[in-house]
């Protein structure tokens, strides 16, 4: 599985153990129930990696309850602002309820050929700890080959609302207008209740500039 999805074999172990809470277990002890269980569960997770439309991890097939994903926070800071700066960051409140992203980076040195990104996923437990292994990479060249299973998923969100889904040189400031997060954006791993953090550090020649977006998954 991690050799299909281009993740690391410790990620593909954390998302099925820790957020599927799937186990291995001896199939001479197996009963009919659970043979049935992992018919499901192998069902299940062809949706949720496969995309399949008819799956949306916000869905409890098992309390039949159905999750809210809500922006809580965004927090942009620059190591050196005479270098990269942000002109502004901020939450827009669409309705009571819900809110969209909005940030502009500015970059001194144009045009930008050589970037590395790092994503760090956190959920709050007695602070924010991780739960999935960082994600590190030559942006780049992922840009070109678009060959990370995990960033493409982050990508259909980020790209609809950026100026940013193109492959490099990047000759112009880096821009997101009205980002707006649902439950379907995140189908690809279903994330129990709760507060969660994603890290996204950039490193343009040798400066980090880094986002911080803060979400909850509450049930209705």
């Amino acid at each position: 599985m991690a050799k299909d999805l281009n993740i690391a074999y410790e990620s593909t172990q954390l998302i099925l153990d820790n957020i599927l809470g799937m186990k291995r277990v001896n199939a001479g002890t197996r009963s009919s129930s659970d043979r049935q269980r992992d018919a499901e569960a192998t069902t299940l997770i062809a949706h949720i990696f496969t995309g399949d439309e008819t799956w949306a991890y916000e869905y409890d097939v098992e309390t039949q309850v159905q999750s809210t994903l809500r922006i809580k926070n965004v927090r942009c800071h620059s190591a050196n602002t005479s270098v990269i700066r942000f002109e502004y960051c901020k939450l827009n409140a669409v309705r009571r309820d819900f809110k969209d992203v909005s940030l502009k980076m500015f970059v001194v040195n144009k045009p930008i050929r050589k970037s590395v990104i790092t994503i760090q996923f956190l959920k709050r437990s007695n602070g924010y700890k991780p739960f999935m292994a960082d994600l590190k990479l030559d942006a780049c060249s992922y840009m070109k080959k678009r060959n990370n299973f995990i960033l493409n998923t982050l990508m259909e969100v980020w790209g609809t609302y950026s100026n940013m889904n193109h492959t490099c040189p990047y000759d112009h400031d880096l821009i997101v207008e009205k980002l707006r997060l649902t439950e379907a954006d995140f189908r690809w791993i279903p994330f129990p209740q709760g507060d969660y953090a994603f890290y996204a550090k950039f490193v343009f020649n040798n400066i980090l500039a880094q986002i911080d977006f803060f979400i909850s998954i509450l049930q209705d």
